[in-house]
């Protein structure tokens, strides 16, 4: 059996027209994978002048020369997000934010709400990555050990204010990095009472602080909750029973 399929290849090979059929389609195979190794990740996506100066910043700045734009996901005036990958690992995928030339954030494969909010990314890329509205930023996971009971309930008195106010809510920020404080009165009493509160913004109108203040009363059962403006006015308050 080996013998003659020997003979036949033989016989193939000595043939001139069969043996030039073999050495193109050896050669168009070996021309596939080399062409298929050197093609990069990002080349599926056809950069504009712009675009390739911007690739060589994310290179330059994040120190990756196998960085490539897999997608420009916004742009607003010197800011700009976009999607990367890696000619190393191709179905690597983060992001970057840039301000012109200057690596802002990332890479990475999200960023949090309130870390955007602090370091001041413009609103278009923000709510690209956020669109659920409205934007709770610094409600982190610390701040349901503040409000064990009513997480929920904190986000209804803040909306219910807002609506006091006329305002459509958009985004709430505790500000100070979600910074909460808290005292208590009458420890081991009765009547202990808890006091909790934080200061916020709205819709990023850093000209009006608000206050949010949640007060237990353990005698009754109670939590008092108040939304204070600047002149520590209350804007709105319920009183719930626990």
């Amino acid at each position: 059996m080996i013998k003659s399929i020997a003979i036949f290849l033989k016989n193939v090979w000595n043939n001139v027209i069969a043996r030039f059929a073999i050495i193109v389609m050896l050669a168009i195979i070996i021309l596939t994978i080399v062409v298929s190794m050197m093609i990069r990740p990002g080349d599926n996506y056809k950069l504009t002048a712009d675009e390739k100066k911007l690739q060589k910043d994310i290179q330059k700045s994040t120190d990756r020369s196998d960085a490539r734009i897999a997608e420009v996901m916004v742009q607003d005036g010197d800011w700009t997000l976009a999607k990367i990958n890696s000619t190393k690992q191709p179905g690597n995928y983060a992001m970057v934010i840039m301000k012109n030339d200057q690596l802002i954030a990332g890479p990475a494969s999200n960023f949090s709400l309130g870390y955007l909010v602090d370091t001041n990314i413009p609103d278009k890329i923000i709510d690209n990555l956020y669109p659920e509205k409205p934007q709770w930023a610094n409600f982190s996971d610390n701040f349901d050990s503040y409000f064990p009971y009513s997480q929920d309930q904190v986000k209804f008195v803040i909306n219910a204010a807002a609506q006091q106010l006329s305002i459509q809510l958009k985004r709430v920020n505790i500000i100070n990095s979600g910074e909460i404080n808290r005292s208590v009165e009458n420890p081991r009493e009765n009547n202990r009472t808890e006091t909790t509160e934080f200061k916020f913004v709205i819709n990023s109108n850093t000209d009006t602080l608000y206050t949010f203040r949640s007060i237990y009363y353990a005698s009754t059962m109670t939590i008092d909750y108040l939304v204070l403006d600047n002149s520590g006015s209350i804007v709105y308050s319920q009183t719930v029973k626990i």
